[in-house]
């Protein structure tokens, strides 16, 4: 009875951190099981494992419990299952963070080229802030595209002028 307690104790503080969302579904789970106590405790411990390895990875809460919900879609609410293939998911979000920043770096290379490309403009004041309304309400998040959108209309205005 000592043993149960203090197993029983053990569990309950090392197992305190499992979303609700997570447990609902350890126990929903458990239903089918024979030996349901054992079942949960290992599900649990799988999950722990699970966020455990994605925090040594440098992920948060959310990327961790978006990564999970992915994997319960293929593989059910069995975390055993779900912590093999946690791995392969971290890779592929670590993998994925780095094209966002490298996306970001370049984007911010074209901002800069985009604000050089309007101030060394010869256009008039009028036709240069209309260029750039409509650059912004064209593409509001590229900048790549803005400066495409730009020196096409400069040239196209340019090419004007000149005839």
């Amino acid at each position: 009875m000592k043993k149960f307690l203090f197993y029983f104790l053990l569990g309950t503080a090392v197992f305190a951190e499992i979303p609700k969302r997570i447990e609902s579904n350890i126990y929903k789970a458990s239903l089918n099981v024979d030996e349901k106590n054992e079942y949960v405790k290992d599900q649990r411990r799988a999950y722990n494992r699970i966020e455990s390895k994605g925090k040594k990875a440098g992920l948060t809460e959310a990327q961790i419990d978006s990564a999970v919900q992915e994997l319960e879609k293929k593989y059910g609410n069995n975390y055993e299952v779900i912590y093999k293939y946690f791995s392969l998911d971290i890779k592929e979000i670590e993998k994925q963070e780095k094209i966002k920043i490298e996306r970001k770096k370049i984007e911010k290379k074209y901002e800069e080229s985009y604000k050089k490309e309007i101030s060394k403009s010869t256009l008039p004041t009028k036709v240069k802030r209309y260029i750039e309304d409509t650059a912004a309400k064209k593409y509001p998040t590229s900048y790549q595209e803005r400066v495409r959108y730009v020196n096409e209309l400069t040239d196209f205005y340019n090419f004007i002028k000149k005839n």
